[in-house]
């Protein structure tokens, strides 16, 4: 598996019981940054705040190598979360299954908050499911 593969499928790891934000700060350690960034962000796509997250992670883990991420990216990601934070969307939805269903519970179940998780794995499970997937 490519890094930047590997870096994106850990993204998503953040739960109390485990989580892979040591692996992702390792990967980019390793690779001394050389990474296809916009690699990465075209399989973050949307997600591209938690891949901040995980920068900034790596940043407070080894403050001595923050240029292994380039300064296109962190301009590029950073001035989206500024926008974001000037324009917020009042309709944004709540994402917190995203990251874990089990400590999001709450907000789902006795807050009435949509589980955005389950309607990602509706999606995904045709294609999943489709003869053009399936092994053998």
């Amino acid at each position: 598996m490519a890094p930047e593969e590997l870096l994106a499928s850990k993204l998503f790891v953040t739960r109390r019981e485990r989580f892979d934000g040591a692996d992702i700060a390792h990967v980019i350690y390793g690779t001394q940054g050389r990474l296809d960034w916009n690699r990465v962000l075209e399989l973050v796509g949307e997600h591209w705040e938690i891949l901040l997250w995980a920068l900034v992670l790596f940043r407070y883990v080894y403050p001595a190598h923050t240029d292994y991420v380039p300064s296109f990216l962190w301009h590029d990601l950073l001035s989206r979360f500024k926008n974001q934070l000037a324009h917020p969307n009042p309709r944004a939805r709540f994402r917190g299954s995203l990251i874990d269903e089990n400590m999001f519970s709450i907000d789902l179940n006795e807050w009435g908050l949509d589980d955005i998780l389950e309607e990602y794995r509706a999606l995904r499970q045709p294609k999943i499911a489709s003869p053009e997937t399936r092994c053998g």
